[in-house]
Protein backbone atom coordinates (compact mmCIF):
# COMPACT_ATOMS: atom_id res chain seq x y z
CA UNK A 1 0.00 0.00 0.00
CA UNK A 2 2.85 2.53 0.85
CA UNK A 3 4.27 2.22 -2.58
CA UNK A 4 1.36 3.32 -4.20
CA UNK A 5 0.35 6.09 -1.94
CA UNK A 6 3.64 7.15 -2.78
CA UNK A 7 3.57 7.00 -6.34
CA UNK A 8 -0.25 8.74 -5.96
CA UNK A 9 1.18 11.69 -4.02
CA UNK A 10 3.77 12.31 -6.21
CA UNK A 11 2.28 12.07 -9.75
CA UNK A 12 -0.21 15.21 -7.69
CA UNK A 13 3.38 16.68 -6.98
CA UNK A 14 3.22 16.41 -3.61
CA UNK A 15 6.34 16.51 -1.21
CA UNK A 16 6.40 12.96 0.49
CA UNK A 17 9.04 11.96 3.35
CA UNK A 18 8.52 8.15 2.81
CA UNK A 19 10.05 5.63 5.82
CA UNK A 20 10.46 2.48 4.82
CA UNK A 21 11.92 -0.55 7.22
CA UNK A 22 13.88 -2.52 4.47
CA UNK A 23 15.66 -1.49 1.42
CA UNK A 24 13.26 0.72 -0.55
CA UNK A 25 12.06 -0.26 -4.41
CA UNK A 26 13.74 0.74 -7.03
CA UNK A 27 11.08 2.72 -8.06
CA UNK A 28 10.35 4.46 -5.20
CA UNK A 29 13.54 5.95 -5.22
CA UNK A 30 13.19 7.07 -8.80
CA UNK A 31 9.61 8.89 -8.04
CA UNK A 32 9.98 12.68 -7.84
CA UNK A 33 9.22 14.34 -4.71
CA UNK A 34 9.49 11.63 -2.61
CA UNK A 35 12.48 11.33 0.38
CA UNK A 36 13.19 8.31 1.20
CA UNK A 37 14.16 7.53 4.60
CA UNK A 38 15.28 3.52 6.10
CA UNK A 39 14.29 3.40 9.34
CA UNK A 40 11.85 1.35 11.46
CA UNK A 41 8.77 3.65 12.90
CA UNK A 42 10.27 3.02 16.57
CA UNK A 43 13.54 4.72 15.67
CA UNK A 44 12.74 7.33 12.94
CA UNK A 45 13.58 10.92 14.85
CA UNK A 46 11.23 14.04 13.24
CA UNK A 47 13.48 16.51 14.46
CA UNK A 48 15.77 15.79 11.52
CA UNK A 49 12.82 16.23 9.33
CA UNK A 50 10.92 19.27 11.45
CA UNK A 51 10.73 21.63 8.72
CA UNK A 52 9.12 18.91 6.60
CA UNK A 53 6.77 17.88 8.85
CA UNK A 54 5.08 20.63 10.37
CA UNK A 55 1.37 20.86 9.17
CA UNK A 56 2.08 18.01 7.19
CA UNK A 57 -0.28 14.89 7.13
CA UNK A 58 0.61 11.20 8.65
CA UNK A 59 -0.12 8.22 6.35
CA UNK A 60 0.49 5.83 8.31
CA UNK A 61 0.93 2.03 6.39
CA UNK A 62 3.67 1.19 8.25
CA UNK A 63 1.82 -2.28 10.03
CA UNK A 64 3.69 -5.32 10.17
CA UNK A 65 3.01 -8.88 8.66
CA UNK A 66 -0.86 -8.20 8.13
CA UNK A 67 -1.46 -11.46 6.12
CA UNK A 68 -0.94 -13.41 9.67
CA UNK A 69 -3.70 -12.60 11.26
CA UNK A 70 -2.65 -14.16 15.07
CA UNK A 71 0.98 -13.57 15.14
CA UNK A 72 2.11 -12.66 18.69
CA UNK A 73 3.18 -9.80 17.46
CA UNK A 74 0.53 -7.48 16.24
CA UNK A 75 -0.22 -6.69 19.76
CA UNK A 76 3.21 -4.84 20.09
CA UNK A 77 2.87 -3.03 16.52
CA UNK A 78 -0.09 -1.65 18.19
CA UNK A 79 2.22 0.35 21.01
CA UNK A 80 4.78 1.14 18.15
CA UNK A 81 2.58 2.95 15.83
CA UNK A 82 0.65 4.82 19.01
CA UNK A 83 4.45 6.05 19.93
CA UNK A 84 5.32 6.69 16.93
CA UNK A 85 2.00 8.83 15.64
CA UNK A 86 2.38 10.45 19.05
CA UNK A 87 5.76 11.60 18.27
CA UNK A 88 4.85 12.76 15.05
CA UNK A 89 2.00 15.06 16.85
CA UNK A 90 4.50 16.40 18.97
CA UNK A 91 6.89 18.02 15.95
CA UNK A 92 3.64 19.34 14.57
CA UNK A 93 1.87 17.09 12.10
CA UNK A 94 -1.63 18.16 11.65
CA UNK A 95 -3.44 15.58 10.47
CA UNK A 96 -3.24 11.52 11.04
CA UNK A 97 -4.22 9.05 8.20
CA UNK A 98 -4.07 5.41 9.23
CA UNK A 99 -4.98 2.42 7.49
CA UNK A 100 -7.15 -0.12 8.94
CA UNK A 101 -8.64 -3.37 8.20
CA UNK A 102 -11.75 -5.26 7.38
CA UNK A 103 -10.62 -7.54 10.07
CA UNK A 104 -12.00 -5.22 12.36
CA UNK A 105 -15.61 -5.59 11.86
CA UNK A 106 -14.88 -9.93 12.13
CA UNK A 107 -16.76 -12.54 9.91
CA UNK A 108 -19.09 -10.15 7.22
CA UNK A 109 -19.83 -10.13 4.32
CA UNK A 110 -21.94 -7.72 2.06
CA UNK A 111 -22.10 -3.46 2.49
CA UNK A 112 -21.19 -1.88 5.58
CA UNK A 113 -21.17 1.35 7.15
CA UNK A 114 -18.00 3.43 9.13
CA UNK A 115 -20.39 3.21 12.36
CA UNK A 116 -20.50 -0.92 12.03
CA UNK A 117 -20.08 -2.86 15.07
CA UNK A 118 -16.36 -3.55 15.48
CA UNK A 119 -16.40 -7.53 16.64
CA UNK A 120 -12.55 -9.09 15.38
CA UNK A 121 -11.85 -12.21 15.43
CA UNK A 122 -8.01 -12.77 15.23
CA UNK A 123 -5.42 -10.60 16.64
CA UNK A 124 -4.55 -8.65 13.80
CA UNK A 125 -8.31 -7.51 13.72
CA UNK A 126 -8.33 -6.93 17.63
CA UNK A 127 -4.97 -4.70 17.78
CA UNK A 128 -6.38 -2.53 14.77
CA UNK A 129 -9.22 -1.71 16.67
CA UNK A 130 -7.28 -0.97 19.23
CA UNK A 131 -4.71 1.03 17.37
CA UNK A 132 -8.01 2.64 16.25
CA UNK A 133 -10.08 3.84 19.60
CA UNK A 134 -6.32 5.02 21.17
CA UNK A 135 -5.81 6.86 17.96
CA UNK A 136 -8.88 8.72 18.00
CA UNK A 137 -8.43 9.92 21.57
CA UNK A 138 -4.81 10.86 20.73
CA UNK A 139 -5.52 12.75 18.42
CA UNK A 140 -8.90 14.37 20.30
CA UNK A 141 -7.25 15.24 23.00
CA UNK A 142 -4.04 16.92 20.73
CA UNK A 143 -6.68 18.78 18.62
CA UNK A 144 -5.16 16.75 15.39
CA UNK A 145 -7.44 15.88 12.62
CA UNK A 146 -8.56 11.92 11.96
CA UNK A 147 -8.69 9.62 9.47
CA UNK A 148 -9.41 6.08 9.41
CA UNK A 149 -9.52 4.22 6.28
CA UNK A 150 -10.65 0.78 6.58
CA UNK A 151 -9.18 -1.05 3.63
CA UNK A 152 -10.75 -4.23 2.54
CA UNK A 153 -9.04 -6.31 -0.11
CA UNK A 154 -6.59 -4.82 -3.00
CA UNK A 155 -4.81 -6.15 -5.72
CA UNK A 156 -2.22 -5.14 -7.91
CA UNK A 157 0.58 -4.93 -5.52
CA UNK A 158 0.60 -8.76 -5.41
CA UNK A 159 4.22 -9.36 -5.81
CA UNK A 160 4.70 -7.83 -2.46
CA UNK A 161 1.84 -9.52 -0.24
CA UNK A 162 0.68 -12.40 0.35
CA UNK A 163 -2.62 -12.49 -0.82
CA UNK A 164 -5.23 -14.74 -2.33
CA UNK A 165 -3.76 -12.88 -5.58
CA UNK A 166 -0.31 -13.59 -4.73
CA UNK A 167 -1.32 -16.90 -4.11
CA UNK A 168 -2.89 -17.32 -7.59
CA UNK A 169 0.89 -15.54 -9.45
CA UNK A 170 3.03 -17.92 -7.61
CA UNK A 171 1.15 -20.71 -7.93
CA UNK A 172 1.24 -19.61 -11.86
CA UNK A 173 4.52 -18.95 -12.22
CA UNK A 174 5.50 -22.41 -10.21
CA UNK A 175 2.97 -24.37 -12.98
CA UNK A 176 1.34 -25.75 -9.86
CA UNK A 177 -2.65 -26.83 -10.35
CA UNK A 178 -3.94 -26.62 -7.03
CA UNK A 179 -2.78 -24.28 -3.81
CA UNK A 180 -4.32 -24.55 -0.63
CA UNK A 181 -7.34 -22.27 0.38
CA UNK A 182 -10.05 -21.66 3.18
CA UNK A 183 -13.54 -23.35 2.47
CA UNK A 184 -14.32 -20.34 -0.49
CA UNK A 185 -17.78 -20.08 1.00
CA UNK A 186 -17.32 -15.95 1.26
CA UNK A 187 -17.84 -13.34 -1.30
CA UNK A 188 -15.48 -10.61 -1.32
CA UNK A 189 -15.03 -7.33 -3.31
CA UNK A 190 -11.43 -6.31 -4.21
CA UNK A 191 -10.11 -2.81 -5.21
CA UNK A 192 -7.52 -2.40 -7.26
CA UNK A 193 -4.47 -0.80 -5.26
CA UNK A 194 -3.82 2.38 -7.11
CA UNK A 195 -7.76 3.50 -7.00
CA UNK A 196 -7.40 2.87 -3.29
CA UNK A 197 -4.28 4.66 -3.10
CA UNK A 198 -5.65 8.01 -5.02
Amino acid sequence: MGLAVCRSLASADCRVIAIVRSEPSVELQRLENVEVVKSNISDFEPRKHLMQIRDATLIDCAWERGFEHNWLGHLTQVQLHLSFVENLILSGIKRVVSIGSRHELGNVEGEVSESACLAPTNLYGSAKTALFWLLQSLCKTSEIEFLWLRGFYFFGDDDRNSSLWSKIIESDRNREAKFLLDSCESTFDFLEIGRAAN
